[in-house]
């Protein structure tokens, strides 16, 4: 997007976690692993918090500020409405679903819905391509946020019914989810996430079961046809 290199915008800051690692319950062996796991730099220094529906003062471009809590508590993506352009952050991702829940207190009291909300949040936009933080810049944005709504729908079935047959901690239900690389593949910054992602779907439903989150709006057709992304799940 040419934007001059001092001028850095940033989607999201991981500064604390919700809750304790303790509180998913692992293995004590497990512990000083997940410890180090939630371990984040400190030091970054931030010229001017933006919020939702401010203006970006960029030259020659007019962004838009769009809180879309979930993956984190403050994370937002900016919406270039000329372009078509919207910058995505961790929110949506190409190839992989995004973790949930990965820093600051729930907007909701529940990072799920928060992230289930802020996905449908963007789908009036009809965003022709996304620019996200990792991965590519895509087109179908709208496709792909309907394929992470539905993953999370399974997903939170998946949870709830290995609670079911369980009945145990959060450490003993993630375990036994079905992760898309295997619970025991992952590393322990992934197998956090999982934890955190189970632990935020067992607390929006009491007792556990499957919620239901229907999507508020109808998605529009992109303005692009997909350009071949490819749905994998890391999570």
């Amino acid at each position: 997007m040419n934007l001059n290199s001092r001028q850095v915008l940033f989607s999201q800051i991981r500064s604390t976690f919700p809750i304790h690692h303790t509180a998913l319950s692992p293995p004590h062996h497990e512990s000083p692993r997940l410890d180090r796991a939630t371990h984040r730099a400190k030091g970054i220094h931030v010229d001017h918090v933006v919020a939702d529906g401010d203006l970006l003062d960029i030259p020659g471009r007019v962004g838009r500020v769009i809180s879309t809590p979930g993956h984190t508590d403050g994370s937002c993506c900016f919406y270039f409405a000329d372009e078509g352009l919207l910058m995505l952050g961790d929110h949506l991702l190409p190839t992989r679903f995004p973790g949930i829940g990965l820093g600051g207190k729930a907007v909701s009291g529940n990072a799920v819905a928060d992230y289930l909300t802020s996905l449908e949040d963007l789908v009036p936009l009809n965003a022709a391509e996304g620019l996200p933080g990792h991965g590519y810049r895509f087109s179908g944005v709208n496709e792909r946020i309907g394929d992470t709504h539905a993953h999370h729908m399974t997903r939170n079935a998946q949870i709830c019914d290995a609670f079911t047959a369980t009945g145990g901690t959060v450490w003993e239900v993630a375990s036994s989810v079905n992760w898309s690389n295997g619970w025991a593949s992952l590393s322990i910054f992934h197998r956090f996430s999982a934890l955190m992602q189970t632990y935020h779907h067992l607390s929006a439903v009491e007792p556990p079961q499957p919620t239901e989150h229907p999507m508020r709006h109808q998605i529009p057709p992109s303005p692009h046809t997909s350009n071949g992304t490819t749905r994998v799940s890391q999570g």
